[in-house]
């Protein structure tokens, strides 16, 4: 399986150093992309042209198929939720939308929130000498 991986802001490839071994090992390719950080239509454009180019690699070396497995991946800006929560957190501070802008900023730490307590629940879970104390 072809692996994308996308840094998140003020991340770089090398974001992933630890990761891409892992997966090599068990027989994945993966590709680190280099986004500018200049904007986010930039960095959406430059990340798409490197997927349809490991799309067509992909092809080539499956002898024809037109159907080739491939995973993207990212984290931080990299992610989809966050991409389309900072669409939105953009469009309403260009509009002066402040219900928006904060309703944005209430989403992100409820889900920052959220996302640490589970977390936590788990580690509780998977070491069980958290429980003790």
């Amino acid at each position: 399986m072809d692996i994308v991986l996308v840094h998140g802001a003020g991340g770089r490839p090398t974001t992933w150093s630890e990761v891409e071994p892992l997966l090599a090992a068990m027989g994945h390719r993966t590709v680190a992309v280099t986004n500018p950080l200049t904007s986010l239509d930039e960095d959406v454009a430059h990340t798409s042209a490197v997927v349809e180019e490991v799309i067509e690699k992909a092809i080539e070396k499956a002898a024809g198929k037109t159907e080739v497995p491939l995973l993207l991946v990212g984290h931080s800006y990299g992610g989809a939720v966050i991409t389309n929560v900072g669409r939105l957190l953009v469009q309403g501070v260009l509009q002066r939308d402040y219900p928006v802008v904060q309703g944005a900023a209430l989403a992100i730490a409820l889900l920052f929130v959220l996302v640490n307590y589970a977390v936590d629940m788990l580690y509780m879970i998977l070491d069980p000498r958290i429980r003790k104390g």
